[in-house]
């Protein structure tokens, strides 16, 4: 893989954004001055001290209170804003704005702020992706790699520090905008893979990276402390959110800039109500466990007889989704959940609850007929044999 030229020279926004979308990612270098780098590492090491003190690092993945995590990354202080509102009018400069206008459009907003305080004895962290952005922890849980014609998210980093080979490097494996969303092309914990570029930038500089560029960062060589805050913007185009981030949501006081990215409250899907297994197809995820013949057999003949298909199985960790879909592009869903008597209910069988949702389209009536069919199906069907699998994984992702 041959190397993208820099963007070099006076700033030129559509230069960085050509850079974004031909590889993966772009960097705007010394956008803030030495004054305000050394502002904002007073205020990170303020939010430190005031916060606990803890150690910068650990190998195992916790939350030590509430918006705290130490693990491989480092020390991450989650909704940055939580802890510092003040500092709400150094997250964005114009030249950046100007770049995710440019690259997403109007409608472009902010979904989470943090920050990330690490040392040397954090090691080398691990090749990684955002998809997802504030929910990508969400996606690689469910197993969600959905494929993007052009970028939708992307993750700003304000690096605090020099980026070079003893202040930590960061490492990117350059990608095409339209390229596949793919699986790590070698092990994620090599320190070089093939094709890779090491980011080299003053402290004060930005780097984008867009939500599906693989990269990682080199252990830091010599004594101090690693600081970078973070925030991912996104297209209106992206996803709804099942995390929010609420310092965003009243953005009154950040300054017209930021104010200018304030995301509407109704981006979250989990303001909305949703489970992660009920996700619309329209979000163009892809479910993990969308071929489960255990569960499958529930309704076999079932969308046959009524000239419709069994278009997904979705198997989370307390339901099992059936949905259906017509020829005339009309569907629903009918879910299977634990037998509870306390909660409505279609219909009980020995060992389900089963309701339906999601009703698509039209003529509803052939829905109607479709659903009693497949109650009374599983009905029939449920040996109690079936049990719910959790889909859980330890680790986590960071940049």
């Amino acid at each position: 893989m041959s190397p993208p030229a820099a963007v070099a020279g006076a700033f030129d926004a559509a230069a960085h954004v050509r850079q974004i979308r031909s590889a993966g990612y772009t960097v705007v270098p010394k956008l803030y001055g030495a004054d305000e780098v050394a502002f904002l590492r007073r205020e990170l090491t303020a939010v430190w001290e005031e916060n606990g003190r803890f150690p910068f690092y650990q190998d195992t993945h916790g939350y030590v209170a509430e918006d705290i995590e130490i693990w491989g990354l480092g020390l991450v202080f989650h909704k940055l804003l939580r802890f510092r509102p003040e500092l709400a009018p150094h997250l964005l400069k114009p030249q950046v704005a100007e770049i995710l206008r440019g690259l997403f459009g109007d409608g472009a907003y902010i979904e989470k702020t943090g920050a990330v305080l690490s040392d040397s004895t954090r090691p080398f962290f691990q090749w990684h992706t955002h998809v997802g952005g504030i929910d990508d922890e969400l996606y690689r849980r469910m197993g969600w790699t959905p494929h993007f014609e052009k970028a939708q998210r992307v993750v700003v980093l304000l690096y605090l520090d020099d980026l070079d080979a003893d202040g930590g490097q960061v490492l990117i494996w350059p990608r095409r905008e339209n390229d596949p969303n793919i699986e790590p092309p070698f092990p994620i914990a090599n320190t070089r893979w093939e094709g890779q570029i090491e980011i080299s930038c003053p402290a004060g500089s930005v780097v984008i990276i867009e939500q599906c560029t693989w990269h990682a960062a080199l252990p830091r060589r010599i004594p101090g402390v690693r600081m970078f805050i973070g925030a991912y913007f996104a297209s209106r185009e992206a996803p709804p959110t099942f995390d929010v981030d609420e310092t965003l949501l009243d953005l009154s006081e950040a300054g017209p800039l930021l104010q200018s990215f304030q995301p509407a409250e109704a981006r979250s899907v989990q303001a909305l109500g949703l489970d992660p297994s009920e996700v619309p197809d329209a979000y163009g995820l892809i479910p993990r466990g969308s071929s489960h013949a255990d569960w499958t057999r529930l309704v076999a003949g079932v969308a046959e007889r009524h000239g419709a298909t069994l278009a997904q199985t979705i198997l989370g960790r307390s339901r099992c989704t059936f949905r259906f879909e017509t020829a005339e592009g009309s569907g629903v869903d009918v879910v299977v959940e634990p037998r509870r008597p306390g909660r409505p209910a279609l219909c009980r069988s020995d060992s389900f609850n089963l309701v339906y949702r999601n009703v698509r389209g039209a003529p509803t009536d052939p829905l109607r007929d479709l659903v009693r069919d497949a109650v009374e199906t599983i009905r029939r069907s449920d040996n109690g044999s079936l049990r719910f699998e959790p889909n859980e994984e330890e680790g986590g992702k960071g940049a």
